[in-house]
């Protein structure tokens, strides 16, 4: 930056221009200020003129130099073109903080450097050519939220020729998404519960989300799915309930039941698969071990692996993974929601084998 106390500094005029008026012929002058004489160079830099003092006499002040040839350039000692380019973009926008970084130089006498100069073209390029359309997306969105500070701040960015970012894009967007209508979220919601595997439906779904409501060919469409009649498929629909009774807390199972409510039908695996939990539930270590998994402390996760293979197949289990298995259950007695004694424990959790050969015994002695 120029100081008013260095030696150097810039008049924006051409260097013929300098020349004439400190009487120069070649591009050095010797000048007289409070009887002290200074050599002056002159150098052209582009259309502006770079003034050097050098003093001759070391006991003379520069000082006295620069005021003199200052004197005699008032109105030419910063760049006045310059300063009109960079404040008619803060007049859009005074709070740009790199336009006020320029200002600050360009009023100190400092000429901006060529990336500088590169950056307000830049901006005067990008104001003379406003993308139309984001524009009337913030004229559209200023009209529906004239409060809206924010906004207000991304208008004055924009029309100064800065680019918004994708967030700023986003909240502007977000602005100007409709409201979805209710009435019409709701019917699509519960024509889906009735045809979950509808792609149509799915497609109107997304279309609601992004338009805010449906046409009315598309909403009759939905509700003649909702006045459809809805054949229950019944056997199914018992399967989950008894599922259900002994697995309350399955999200899967719930969500199967909706869907057989609304008319849909199991698929080959799903029955399958609720039998079989059905099927594991009726096994004497099921309520035990599902009881342990949900309610039981201290349990490691390979505790939770063995007690899960146990819910499935006790058989599975070796017997020091019984052992461990006896030790949980009767360290989490407390905790546990049913009473096993401990008789009933040790049964449950007896080998397979075992089990056949006390049914034996106790049989033989009758």
């Amino acid at each position: 930056m120029s100081d008013l106390h260095g030696a150097d500094f810039f008049v924006y005029l051409p260097i013929a221009d300098v020349k004439q008026e400190l009487g120069a012929v070649k591009n050095k002058v010797i000048i007289e200020a409070n009887f002290d004489e200074f050599e002056v160079t002159l150098r052209k830099v582009y259309d502006r003129t770079k003034v050097m003092i050098k003093k001759l006499d070391p006991k003379s002040d520069e000082m006295d130099a620069i005021v003199e040839i200052r004197s005699r350039f008032v109105g030419h000692l910063v760049d006045n073109d310059m300063i009109a380019r960079v404040q008619a973009i803060l007049n859009v926008n005074p709070e740009d903080q790199l336009m006020q970084d320029f200002m600050y130089d360009l009023r100190s006498g400092d000429p901006l450097t060529s990336g500088a100069e590169g950056l307000l073209f830049e901006r005067e390029q990008n104001i003379q050519n406003l993308d139309p359309v984001l524009k009337a997306k913030l004229e559209e969105a200023r009209a529906k939220r004239p409060n809206f500070t924010l906004l207000e701040s991304f208008e004055r960015q924009f029309l100064s020729g800065r680019e918004l970012s994708e967030r700023q894009v986003e909240i502007l967007d977000s602005v100007l998404k409709p409201a979805v209508n209710p009435d019409h979220m709701r019917k699509i919601t519960e024509a889906l519960n009735l045809q979950p595997r509808s792609t149509f439906l799915k497609s109107l779904q997304q279309q609601l989300t992004s338009s805010g409501s449906l046409s009315p060919k598309q909403l009759s469409a939905v509700e003649a799915v909702l006045n459809q009649v809805v054949t229950v498929n019944q056997a199914h629909l018992d399967a989950l309930t008894k599922a259900l009774a002994v697995q309350p807390r399955s999200t899967f199972l719930k969500k199967l039941k909706v869907q057989v409510e609304a008319g849909s039908s199991l698929s080959a695996k799903q029955l399958e698969v609720v039998e079989n939990m059905i099927g594991e539930s009726s096994k004497p270590q099921f309520n035990i071990l599902q009881d342990l998994l949900s309610n039981g402390s201290g349990l490691t996760p390979e505790d939770r692996d063995m007690i899960f293979r146990g819910v499935k197949d006790i058989d599975a289990l070796s017997e020091d993974e019984r052992k461990r298995v006896r030790h949980l259950l009767y360290r989490n007695t407390r905790r546990l929601h049913g009473t096993y004694t401990r008789e009933f424990i040790q049964e449950t959790l007896k080998k397979a084998s075992m089990r056949l050969a006390s049914l034996y015994m106790r049989n033989a002695r009758r």
